[in-house]
């Protein structure tokens, strides 16, 4: 019975989907007016001097945690032990999710160059450190050849789902991407979490390439 329900929702899921794109592609988002025009200009001059900061979600906070529970000698062996196992799946989960949005990054997005800081490490960005950028491994990068103007790509509760805001964290003007509305996003991102991503990477890819392209001569 379960199983039999499973495939209703999958299907009804799927053909949900069809339909939404369907209606998508019958309405595409219009993104200028005459009024617009003069605003849209000036962040498409502005992009061209841009990067593109991703905040990385991470376990810090928990690694950090069983990192320091692990030295206690308090604790017994069989707790030790459990601790030891959690501290891998975290740092597993995130070099997972970081290489795969570096992946889905490399592969969709190319308008401006694109930077990934790790949220624990977001703090010391903002206050001007210059050693805090990561490659899809997790390693530093020493000289990442940053600009001085950015965008930042954030989550909030939900890693998977990504807003765009300007430098100091301000939605940007309303002529902008902010955010990909979807159909049903959490039944999305428990089902297909990296095509969840990479719909998010290709929409902005697309809005703001035709944004750019509106620079001023």
């Amino acid at each position: 019975m379960i199983l039999y329900m499973m495939r209703l929702w999958t299907r009804w899921l799927v053909y949900s989907s069809v339909v939404m794109t369907l209606l998508m592609s019958c309405n595409p988002p219009q993104i200028l007016n005459s009024k617009a025009l003069p605003e849209v200009q000036n962040m498409a001059k502005a992009l061209k001097s841009q990067s593109l900061v991703v905040r990385v979600p991470t376990q810090g906070k928990k690694i950090r945690y069983l990192q320091a529970a692990i030295q206690d000698t308090a604790r017994n062996n069989k707790t030790i032990i459990r601790y030891k196992k959690l501290l891998e799946d975290a740092i597993q989960s995130d070099r997972i999710y970081l290489h795969m949005i570096d992946s889905i990054f490399k592969a969709s997005y190319s308008v401006t160059p694109v930077f990934f800081v790790p949220d624990s490490s977001f703090r010391a960005f903002k206050s001007g450190a210059k050693d805090v950028f990561i490659n899809g491994s997790g390693s530093l990068i020493p000289n990442p050849g940053m600009t001085e103007d950015y965008l930042l790509l954030l989550t909030d509760d939900n890693k998977y789902k990504f807003r765009l805001y300007n430098r100091d964290g301000y939605r940007l003007p309303r002529s902008m991407p902010h955010k990909r509305d979807a159909f049903l996003p959490y039944m999305q991102i428990f089902w297909q979490k990296e095509k969840y991503i990479s719909d998010q990477v290709i929409y902005f890819q697309s809005r703001l390439s035709e944004i750019y392209q509106l620079s001023p001569q």
